[in-house]
């Protein structure tokens, strides 16, 4: 007799439990990859999962066991189904990965596995798709990235080794043109005072058309709209403007497409650049933005050269300014000592000879007036010769004559030892004298740094070295004195600020160390070859 269930309760059957390849078939269904099991022979399917029929765009309801997959492949697929079929009769493996439509209209990446197991009877297939599209755009944007990250770092490097504007232009053309794979542009200069562009730079542009394209007027529509567009612009995409040279120049070079941007610097100055494509397919929007973001950083190198080309004008014309001055110093200087020498030596010559025919004219005098004429004598001798050492301190004409080691060597027994400074003077390497204008130079800054040895620095020793070598002349004056400090070397008094001016704009240099209580050094080094003008 069958048992009975108790009250409230219903006997159920208990189901016969699942052998391994049932729970292996029923995992197949749960995984997101497509698998399908048929026989090598001849193709019918054993078992598909539903993720097979979503890869193919396939109703989910379809039952393909039993049928021959070849019936279900699209037609355009099935060159891939007999090229996987043959190497699996011949390797027993295969894995692929190729991209294509669906029947949804869909593109999409997979990934293709297929194994034969020949321990089964027939042998049969596993074949395991996977999809891969977003794995496969990621590679592709990754690499993507990494053209763009290589491209940005030779701009970097380009504006880190720039030293001129045409250069960094033209390379700027150059490593653009490698990037879309054209070897033509040209970079125009927006000149508003002539009303045209002008070409600066070019790259794979033939003369005889240069020379067609060298100067383009403001009002052309196709420049304009490039230079009023706030992005890179492609002008067969983006306006039915043509560019300028339409007419001629497009069809001998067998152009397709070209690209356009502008570049604007602080300094007012605005560029436009062109790259010619010979390719008729539509420029990637990401080819766009890169060279948007390119355009910036070569602007950012263009405009630091303009401010550098600036700064050099500048210097430019303030060591011409400085040589002027210089040079209308020792022009007033010259004037002064031949003044001193030539107009009040002469009178000074005239006073005396004078006194003499007074004294001659009196006839005999008494103690006290000869007495009298005799310190006036003194007093003229005395104005004649400090005449004469002041126009030589202002024009030393014996520097031309003796030379700067001599002339020196006069300045310092006439104009500082009588001051009771103990001077110690060495010199090395003077076979043959300095050119005049490093002479000159040199001995000017040795009147200034002693005048203020004198002055200033209260010292009771000075030691001077001069050396000539090659390719500069060496002074150094070093004295004893109280010294300056870092603070009064910062702000410079004129007569340094003068010596500075003078040695810098002959391409020398002039250093001074110093600090309080241990005196204070000077040194001075001035290229032989230099020119004052």
């Amino acid at each position: 007799m069958a048992p009975k269930a108790p009250p409230g309760r219903r006997l159920t059957k208990k189901k016969p439990p699942m052998n391994v390849a049932d729970i292996i078939m029923k995992a197949f269904d749960y995984t997101t990859d497509g698998i399908i099991i048929g026989r090598l022979d001849n193709g019918i399917v054993l078992y598909h999962n539903k993720a097979w029929l979503r890869t193919h765009a396939l109703d989910e309801n379809i039952d393909m066991r039993g049928k021959v997959f070849r019936d279900y492949e699209r037609p355009e697929l099935r060159p891939i189904l007999d090229k996987v079929t043959e190497e699996l009769r011949e390797h027993g493996s295969y894995a692929y990965q190729f991209g294509t439509i669906r029947r949804d209209g869909v593109y999409h990446d997979v990934h293709l596995a297929a194994n034969v197991i020949r321990e089964c009877d027939p042998p049969v297939v596993i074949v395991i798709l996977r999809e891969v599209t977003d794995l496969v755009q990621m590679q592709n944007e990754i690499a993507h990235r990494n053209v763009e990250f290589a491209l940005l770092n030779e701009i970097h490097q380009i504006i880190a080794r720039a030293r001129s504007r045409k250069t960094v232009m033209k390379q700027m053309l150059q490593l653009l043109g490698d990037f879309i794979g054209t070897g033509s542009g040209i970079v125009y200069l927006l000149d508003r005072s002539k009303g045209q562009y002008t070409i600066l730079q070019s790259i794979g542009v033939p003369p005889a058309i240069l020379k067609r394209v060298d100067r383009i007027p403001l009002s052309d529509p196709g420049f304009r709209f490039i230079m009023r567009s706030p992005h890179t612009a492609v002008m067969e995409e983006d306006t039915d403007i043509k560019p300028p040279g339409e007419a001629e120049v497009r069809p001998e070079r067998g152009i397709k497409r070209v690209i356009g941007f502008k570049i604007k610097t602080r300094s007012m100055n605005d560029y436009l650049v062109i790259l010619s494509l010979t390719k008729d397919q539509n420029v990637d929007p990401a080819i766009r933005r890169l060279f948007d973001t390119a355009s910036k950083q070569f602007a950012f190198a263009i405009e630091r050269l303009e401010l550098l080309d600036g700064l050099s004008k500048s210097e430019q014309e303030l060591r011409g300014l400085t040589k002027r001055i210089v040079a209308a110093g020792e022009e007033e200087r010259r004037q002064c000592s031949i003044m001193l020498h030539d107009e009040v030596g002469q009178a000074l010559t005239a006073l005396k000879l004078e006194l003499e025919t007074l004294e001659r004219g009196l006839g005999p005098l008494d103690s006290c007036t000869r007495k009298s004429l005799e310190g006036i004598r003194k007093q003229v001798r005395f104005v004649a010769e400090s005449t004469r050492t002041i126009a030589k301190s202002f024009h030393p004409a014996m520097l031309d004559e003796l030379g700067f080691v001599p002339t020196l060597s006069w300045y310092i027994d006439n104009f500082i030892r009588r001051d009771e400074l103990d001077v110690e003077f060495e010199e090395a390497g003077f076979d043959e004298d300095l050119p005049a204008p490093v002479s000159l130079a040199l001995y000017r800054v040795a009147q200034e740094a002693l005048t203020n040895v004198v002055r200033h620095a209260g010292a009771s020793r000075v030691s001077i070295s001069l050396t000539r070598g090659y390719p500069c002349a060496i002074m150094e004056i070093e004295d004893n004195g109280r010294g300056i400090s870092k603070q009064k070397t910062k702000t410079q008094g004129l007569g340094l600020v003068s010596m500075r001016e003078r040695i810098e704009y002959m391409g020398g240099s002039l250093r001074i160390t110093s600090s309080p209580g241990k005196g204070t050094k000077v040194r001075i080094k001035i290229p032989i070859g230099a020119d004052n003008g």
